[in-house]
């Protein structure tokens, strides 16, 4: 997988995850996506800050954001040529998004 591929899946997937908040827990401050695969084995799990308190993302209430973030984890090792590891996603509610666009040549 090319480099841009792989930067795309990286931040589709903390996307993903930073919509998931955004929805189901709108007071969240920070949140942690792990994402971990070795072989044929691929788990995801995830907690999130909220001002009164640190709370594990419900993996049954969740199921298909899990399970394709499951699917991600193997992507991202095949895109980095490995055989098992584990990414972290760390967001923050607070993110801006800036784009520049430089059109000279």
């Amino acid at each position: 997988m090319e480099s841009e591929e792989t930067t795309s899946l990286l931040v589709d997937t903390a996307r993903r995850f930073t919509r998931l908040l955004r929805r189901a827990y709108p007071d969240w401050t920070n949140g942690y996506l792990r994402l971990s695969a070795s072989g044929t084995v691929a788990e995801s799990k995830a907690s999130f800050v909220r001002p009164d308190g640190v709370e594990i993302v419900d993996v049954s209430k969740r199921a298909s954001f899990f399970r394709d973030a499951s699917m991600r984890a193997n992507e991202l090792l095949a895109a980095h040529c490995k055989p098992e590891g584990v990414f972290l996603f760390i967001v923050d509610s607070t993110l801006t998004t800036k784009s520049d666009l430089n059109t000279s040549v």
